[in-house]
């Protein structure tokens, strides 16, 4: 029986994808959306604080010219007087008044500088929670990429290290740390194979000539490992404290069987002969390698381009590339897809006929309907949105329909009304910044958008939107 079934897609052609492939869509939609709602609030952040501080510099400069022209006034009031005691009045006055636009200005100061300090702790919120988002999905994502996975183990205080490393997406690189009471404790070769003894050169006999040089290495310890599908690295030695007469093994896959290399010191390299116990370690080696992925494990770091994913922009990034990547998969999942209106494909069934598994674009469609407008084609596979067009002639948008319990078909739809912009007469993007939307709430019902009536929160739910963007 083969290990997983064979997958083809919805239209019976030949696929590549695992059969897990329409979960990890749906899951790494739902994360496009969290996070690009989450960005979305930063940006508000940004231009709030980019506000305060213009209208912080705005209050001040307006007190500096009321200063200013104070004092004139007072100045040229006070001349005309043949009493001194008026024209000193004047001059304390003025005084008296720069003091005070003075007050007035640092007030305006620490007003922008407080407003300043609390936007900072909600991006600072903001960020952590989008930086838990991120390592939420790629813990989750780590699953379906443990057959590319590379685990390096290497020696604590009293027992191994274990982290688990994988490439996400493009330059977007995850360390994940195995709980410390999951690692194993420190274990000789002869843990993971009873005997392996391998020829590495020859040595001169007593007598003249040479025989095989034989090196049983089942009692050396396991001090570092570096276990991935394409390579594994083991370094060994004869005691756990040892400093000297370490051994680094190299396995290599070469076509059928498996090619070892072995160091012994700086000067010293030999081929490792033994092709039947170099594959069985192989095998056992990768065996070790898939079980170590299934541990309980959490994300400790996630790193872009070589730059830790820390802020909000980051995790932006982060999400993007990951949405970039499934972008080709989406428009494949589409072109062999049947239906206009949802992605399949086909699990070959021994027993019957193919389990044919399929989500409807709306479903996913509703994530990112939540994303702002202004970033959502950046974490929209465009292929789920479709190319719906808005004009000046097509002021409503069709968003869906509320699925309600009993309603079915007869769902009402939720229309958007379209303000169209002065000085263009076509936007031809849905998710485009342009167009400006308002909810027309006499098409719809609070109950039916999922409003909590004891609650009165104000919140709609967009998940229950049936059907994705299209214009009316």
């Amino acid at each position: 029986m083969p290990d997983r079934p064979q997958v083809r897609f919805g239209d019976g052609k030949p696929c590549s994808f695992a059969p897990t492939i329409l979960e990890e869509l749906g899951s790494l939609i739902v994360y496009a959306g969290q996070a690009g709602r989450g960005y979305g609030d930063d940006q508000s952040l940004r231009r709030r604080e980019l506000e305060a501080e213009e209208k912080a510099t705005a209050i001040r400069a307006d007190l500096q010219r009321m200063l200013r022209e104070g004092e004139t006034s007072l100045v040229s009031a006070a001349v005309p007087s043949a009493w001194p005691e008026v024209r000193e009045h004047a001059r304390k006055a003025g005084g008296e008044l720069r003091t005070l636009v003075e007050r007035w200005q640092e007030q305006a100061l620490a007003n922008c500088e407080r407003t300043r300090r609390n936007l900072h702790q909600y991006q600072r919120d903001i960020a952590s929670s989008m930086k838990g988002d991120l390592f939420t999905y790629l813990h989750h994502s780590m699953k379906a990429a443990r057959d590319s996975v590379t685990v390096v183990r290497r020696l604590g205080p009293t027992q191994y290290v274990d982290t688990i490393r994988y490439e996400a997406a493009k330059g977007l690189h995850v360390e994940l740390e195995v709980g410390a009471e999951h690692c194993p404790p420190p274990q000789r070769v002869r843990s993971l194979m009873r005997k392996v003894v391998l020829q590495a050169g020859t040595r001169k006999k007593w007598f003249g000539g040479e025989k095989p040089r034989m090196l049983p290495l089942h009692s050396y310890y396991v001090v570092e490992a570096v276990l991935s599908p394409q390579a594994v690295d083991l370094r060994l030695a004869p005691r756990l404290k040892a400093t000297e007469d370490l051994l680094l093994l190299r396995l290599r896959p070469e076509g059928d069987s498996i090619r070892g290399r072995l160091s012994m010191g700086e000067a010293r390299h030999e081929d490792a002969i033994g092709p039947q116990t170099l594959s069985e370690l192989w095998s056992v080696l990768q065996r070790t390698r898939v079980e170590t992925t299934q541990r309980p494990c959490s994300v400790s770091s996630a790193e872009l381009d070589g730059r830790p994913t820390n802020d909000a922009k980051d995790c932006f990034q982060a999400a993007e590339r990951l949405i970039d990547g499934c972008r080709p998969i989406v428009r494949t999942l589409k072109k062999h897809t049947p239906g206009s209106d949802e992605l399949c494909i086909l699990l070959s069934n021994e027993s019957g006929p193919d389990d044919e598994l399929w989500v409807r674009t709306a479903d996913l469609t509703q994530h990112l309907l939540t994303i702002p407008t202004s970033v959502r084609p950046r974490l929209s596979p465009l292929e789920l949105l479709g190319p719906a067009e808005v004009t000046r002639e097509s002021d409503i948008i069709n968003l869906g329909r509320v699925l309600t319990p009993d309603a079915g078909d007869d769902s009402d739809v939720i229309s958007l009304n379209y303000i169209p912009p002065e000085h263009e007469s076509k936007v031809t993007e849905a998710g485009a910044p342009t167009p400006v939307l308002e909810l027309d709430s006499g098409d719809i019902s609070v109950l039916g958008l999922g409003r909590d009536p004891e609650e009165n929160s104000g919140c709609y739910d967009l998940s229950k939107l049936e059907r994705t963007v299209q214009s009316g």
